[in-house]
């Protein structure tokens, strides 16, 4: 009975009948229906998610992109700015949050070093630095830029070296752009330091790592400037303390030296992040280099008891001297630096007493040391600088290294040889064009005679091709006149025995290494003078001749093609000549020698003009002027005053027919041409001062216009007017009164001729080719020198040799010659001939053999 009974309850019975009803695996598939539900809510979920995230992601990515564009604009910006020297565009992208900041970055902007790193040798390569990152912080109101720099360093004779540094800068937004702004406190991090043997570095944390090796290294320099420098002295308990400083104008003290070397033993220095951190070892040694370089020169400055900034071009190249020595920097001067020094050479040795201050420049001073180092002196570096910090401006130079600064006149010619032998070194350093096929010769004296008393002149010939010299012929004592002949035909000499006025003043004429006597004053106690003047064709020379018994010196004509051996027939003539072209007529200034009437020439030095048709023939009167000249054979001009009221200054430019005196007419007056001129530049002083006719421009004339309100400067031989002056052209023929006019060129400032004695007067003249308008302006009467102005019509540009290298002791008549095709010009400098390229800007210097002597004249002839 037990095994048939069947335990059951209510549940039991219910669950059964559940069974029965909803079967087990009806209720399985509906759970299974709603977990897909589930999963593709939180599907949808985290796909609406990832959507929302990638866009807010892609919004600050945009955004943050945006933000690096504008930077780059503002750092561009900044680039531009320091490119141009702009200060206003530097506003536009320069934070004013810290006034002693935004100072200093303006100043380093306006003295090229916002990107340029001058004192410590290293200049950006032209281009912008690139940046290399931007860094963002989380507001995105500030950003730290990376860019890197690429800079050349000086490494010796023209040759550079290239390196990397990466310059850091902190840019905030600003109201319309982003801003250039000083870094936080914590940009920097706490100041550290570290002490060596001789030196203590004080460091920003931000520039620890390479502030611990420039430590090290720069302790380690003091002690070679110690004990390789001669004479340094350095005591044994020489300690210098060094700041890097985080301030943007340690830049600028950098580059300062008054400030750097204000005091020897404290020196403030830029961080390197300021300068720029160096990205591989070669950019390390370069920044070392400029580190080194300012510890260098404050320890020698110290020792050597240096202030600021007394006779600083000397002193500095000395300095540059011990830093070569050092392997800190190369020596500045370069072969091709030596070429270009060539034309402003100054002249030391020909005076008793030249002050130190004379010597400003820095080249030429770099190339002195060299040249006193190498060949005059065995003091040491030092021991020259101490005498240059001693000796006050006024000191004679020479005192420096000879004493009682005693004159060498050889010193002249080997201190001029010792620099073009420099010059020489350069490999390609040839002429930009065909040398001449002409050759060259010169007037040179012994240097211990001056060439006016008791000097033995000698002619010299060079060849070009062979650069040989040659003896052509002896010229004796006193002092000889040189006057090159057209198409190279040869030379005019006349010797003038100033030390026994007894003896006559012979011409020569020298063609074909042959010397030939053309004239010899017969009457006794006269003397004739060929001041070097003769006629285009060179065929009528100009003599003047002082009688024993006469008060004024009277003019004569030689015809050089009727001259029989040893005299010429003489041609009397009323007044100064001015030839026409082919030489056949002239016009003469009446009265030459008479007293003007105001002091240097102008309007109120208008004398009777008179016209020759040939020599010999009777003069007519042409008129009232002075500064006569030709258009062309058949007609011929002059500057008269004009017409107007009493007392007002007007001059007129009248052309006329030769022998016509009814076809005058007028080209241009004063009163056309002073409305070209600024106002401030106009003033009752000015007037037409002279007109140069170029054979190459037949349709133009040139004017120039003066002003000598300057004041003129007198010597007891005539008067001599310095001022300003102005050059026009107008063209011709031109159908009104002073149509075409036109101003080439204001403010040339040079010293006028003689008004006493016209044949000192400037040399003026156009190059073979016509593009060169020359003005040799004869100083005599001040430093007895004759500058050399040339004007390219071409490039409207002057192209100046202020002063021969030589001392010339006289006035040269002749100063220059042109080749034949007018690219080459010709100039006797002292112990050197200078042979000039005045379209390129080249300048080369020979060396005349033997070396001590001084040369007044040169030209070219045939070879």
């Amino acid at each position: 009975m037990a095994k048939d009974f069947e335990w059951r309850t209510e549940e039991d019975n219910a669950w059964a009948e559940g069974v029965a009803d909803a079967p087990e695996a009806p209720r399985r598939a509906a759970s299974e229906r709603r977990w897909p539900l589930v999963l593709g809510v939180f599907f949808v979920l985290g796909l609406l998610g990832f959507v929302v995230v990638r866009q807010l992601r892609e919004q600050v990515d945009q955004t943050e992109s945006d933000t690096s564009e504008e930077i780059t604009t503002s750092f561009d910006l900044m680039w531009t700015a320091a490119e141009e020297g702009d200060v206003e565009l530097f506003h536009l992208v320069l934070s004013g949050r810290d006034p002693e900041w935004t100072e200093a970055e303006k100043e380093l902007l306006e003295k090229k070093g916002l990107f340029d790193r001058p004192a410590m040798g290293l200049h950006l390569n032209g281009h912008p630095p690139q940046i290399a990152d931007t860094t963002l912080s989380p507001d995105l109101r500030e950003a730290v830029v990376t860019a890197t720099g690429v800079y050349t360093m000086d490494v010796g004779n023209g040759v550079t070296q290239t390196v990397q540094l990466q310059l850091t800068s902190i840019f905030r937004q600003g109201s319309a752009r982003w801003l250039l702004s000083p870094p936080e406190e914590e940009f920097w991090g706490e100041m550290g330091m570290t002490r060596g043997t001789r030196l203590t570095l004080m460091y920003p944390q931000r520039d620890r790592e390479i502030a611990l090796r420039l430590a090290r290294d720069l302790d380690e320099k003091v002690g070679e400037v110690c004990t390789i420098l001669a004479d340094l002295n350095c005591p044994a308990n020489l300690f210098l303390d060094v700041r890097l400083e985080t301030d943007p104008s340690s830049l600028l003290v950098a580059a300062d030296q008054a400030i750097v070397l204000e005091d020897g033993r404290r020196l403030v220095l830029p961080a390197p992040t300021l300068v720029g951190v160096p990205v591989d070892e070669a950019g390390y040694q370069a920044l070392f280099r400029g580190y080194a370089s300012r510890v260098a020169t404050a320890v020698i400055s110290h020792q050597v008891d240096w202030e600021c900034c007394r006779r600083a071009p000397l002193f500095r190249a000395l300095l540059a001297r011990q830093l070569e020595q050092l392997a800190l920097q190369p020596w500045p001067l370069s072969a091709g630096d030596y070429e270009r020094l060539l034309p402003r050479l100054p002249r030391l040795w020909q005076m008793a007493s030249t002050p130190l201050d004379m010597v400003e420049d820095g080249q030429v001073a770099a190339a002195l040391i060299e040249f006193l180092l190498a060949e005059v002196t065995d003091r040491s570096v030092a021991e020259l600088e101490r005498q240059v910090a001693s000796l006050s401006a006024t000191t004679n130079w020479l005192d420096v290294v000879i004493p009682g600064g005693n004159i060498d006149p050889a010193l002249e010619a080997a201190w001029l040889s010792f620099v073009y032998e420099r010059s020489r070194t350069t490999p390609g350093n040839d002429p930009p064009l065909p040398l001449p096929e002409e050759d060259m010769v010169a007037v040179c004296y012994d240097v211990q005679g001056s060439g006016l008393d008791s000097g033995l002149g000698t002619l010299y010939r060079f060849n070009l091709a062979t650069n040989e010299w040659q003896e052509e012929v002896a010229l004796g004592p006193g002092f000889t006149i040189m006057r090159p002949l057209p198409g190279d035909e040869g030379l005019l000499l006349q010797s003038l025995p100033f030390a026994e006025p007894e003896e006559s003043s012979s011409l020569f004429w020298w063609r074909a290494s042959e010397l030939v006597e053309l004239y010899r004053p017969l009457a006794s106690g006269q003397q004739t003078f060929f001041v070097g003047w003769a006629d285009p064709t060179g065929r009528w020379l100009l003599l003047v001749i002082l009688g024993e018994n006469e008060a004024l010196p009277q003019l004569a004509l030689v015809d050089r093609q009727q001259c029989r051996p040893e005299t010429c027939d003489l041609i009397p003539l009323p007044g100064w000549p001015t030839w026409s072209p082919d030489g056949q007529q002239m016009i003469a200034v009446e009265n030459w020698t008479g007293e003007p009437e105001t002091d240097g020439p102008g309007p109120a030095s208008a004398t009777e003009l008179l016209w020759l048709p040939e020599p010999g023939a009777e003069a007519v009167e042409i008129g009232q002027g002075y500064a006569p000249f030709w258009l062309d054979n058949a007609t011929m001009g002059y500057i008269r005053p004009a017409a107007g009221p009493v007392g007002e200054n007007n001059q007129e430019v009248v052309t006329l027919v030769a022998g016509e005196t009814g076809s005058l007419r007028i080209m241009i007056t004063l009163a056309d041409l002073t409305p070209l001129l600024p106002p401030e530049e106009v003033d009752d002083d000015l007037f037409i001062d002279r007109v140069f006719i170029n054979p190459a421009q037949p349709d133009l004339v040139y004017l120039i216009v003066t002003d000598p309100a300057r004041g003129p400067v007198s010597d007891s031989l005539g008067v001599l007017e310095t001022g300003r002056s102005y050059l026009f052209t107008v063209e011709h023929p031109a159908g009104d009164v002073g149509s075409g006019a036109r101003m080439l060129l204001q403010t040339l400032d040079v010293g006028f001729r003689s008004a006493h004695f016209p044949w000192f007067s400037d040399q003026a003249g156009f190059s073979p080719d016509g593009r060169w308008l020359a003005l040799a302006v004869n100083n005599l009467f001040v430093d007895g020198q004759m500058a050399l102005y040339l004007y390219d019509l071409e490039g409207g540009r002057w192209w100046v040799q202020p002063q021969p290298f030589g001392d010339s002791g006289s006035p040269q008549i002749w100063p220059y010659d042109w080749s034949a095709d007018g690219q080459w010009l010709l100039r006797a400098e002292g112990s050197m001939l200078a042979l000039l390229a005045p379209a390129h800007d080249y300048a080369r210097l020979i060396p005349v053999e033997p070396p001590d002597r001084n040369c007044l004249y040169a030209a070219f002839v045939g070879a």
